[in-house]
Order: structure tokens, then sequence, then C-alpha cells
């Protein structure tokens, strides 16, 4: 009886609740335009950094020795000193910040539930102080503050794209919904 309630007279209700669970929209930041002087030389860029952290609570032991291993060939650190992070924190660690993109590439086929990495772009500034005032500066979402950066923000913003995924119960992505995607216009 209980099982015809739940599969017949309730299916529409249990099925929206499972079609909200596994379909979400991801924003896909635009990439920040660059400045550049008036002969060309760059004078602030985005750079793609990415940032790994796990979550704690989602991790057995083999896991977290996986994880220590792994991170510590690719960085260079000891395992303890992952293993100390992992085992010293409840909930989500930072693992590395801000590690450049082309580090990804070593954890393209590292799939662990609980592990996870997200974009951290930073903004570079190549003549450091020396033009700040004139240049401004962004905060941690790269919307500018100060100086160029805030007056020309909507130009140097770009326009933000849509990605539609279905997502399983740990949620990894299992299909995108091209037909749905829009896609990032980078600014200028």
């Amino acid at each position: 009886v209980k099982l015809f309630d739940i599969q017949v007279a309730k299916h529409e209700y249990y099925a929206a609740i499972a079609k909200q669970q596994q379909d979400e929209s991801i924003v896909i930041k635009a990439e920040r335009g660059s400045i550049k002087d008036r002969s060309g030389e760059v004078l602030s860029y985005t750079q793609d950094d990415v940032s790994f952290f796990v979550d704690t609570r989602m991790l057995s032991n083999s896991s977290k020795q996986k994880i220590a291993k792994k991170f510590s060939e690719v960085f260079g650190k000891a395992e303890g000193y992952y293993l100390k992070l992992i085992n010293n924190t409840k909930g989500n660690v930072f693992l590395e910040k801000k590690a450049p993109r082309e580090k990804l590439n070593y954890f393209k086929n590292f799939v662990l539930d609980g592990f996870v990495w997200i974009e951290d772009p930073t903004r570079i500034y190549n003549h450091g102080s020396r033009a700040a005032h004139l240049l401004g500066y962004v905060n941690k979402e790269l919307i500018g503050i100060d100086g160029i950066e805030r007056v020309y923000d909507e130009y140097l913003a770009g326009t933000d794209g849509l990605l539609f995924a279905e997502r399983d119960v740990q949620g990894r992505i299992l299909t995108v919904k091209e037909d749905l995607t829009r896609y990032p216009v980078p600014g200028d």
C-alpha cells in the first residue's frame, strides 16, 4: 500500500522533488578584460587560479590517505601536512588556495566523495602599487572598487554565462544540457 502511495498516488510530488535535486543552473563567470596602456602593454589582467578543498565529513581514512598522497605529489609538500589539515578540521577545509589552473590537469581522473575544486581567479597588476591610484582594484568577486577598474567596470566585467546540468546523488555533474546553456562573454 505504501509503495502504491509513493509510486502512483504521490508520483508527481516525488518526481518534482527529484528533479529539483538533480537539475541545477551554474553561473559561469565571464573573464574580466585586461587594462592596457596606449602602447599595448598590459597593466592589469586576470589569472585563472583554482582552489581545492575537501568536506572532511565525507572522507574515510583511506580517502584521506589518497588525498594526502596525491596533493603531496602535485604540490611538493609532505603528506603529513595535508593529513594534519584534514584531521584537525571539521567540515570544509581548503587544501590549496589560488593554485595555478595547470595543477587541475593532475586531478582529471581523481574522483573521491568530498573532494572539490572551484575556480578562484586572481587579478594581477604588473607594476604592483606603482599605478594603483590610477588603476584602482577589484574585490573578491572581481567587481571594480576604485580607479579605472570601477569607472569601466561594466566594460571590463563581461557577461556571465549559465550552465544547466544534471547531477547525481553525490553532486557530480552527469550531463550538461547544451540547448539551455548560455556561454559567458569575456570583458573588453
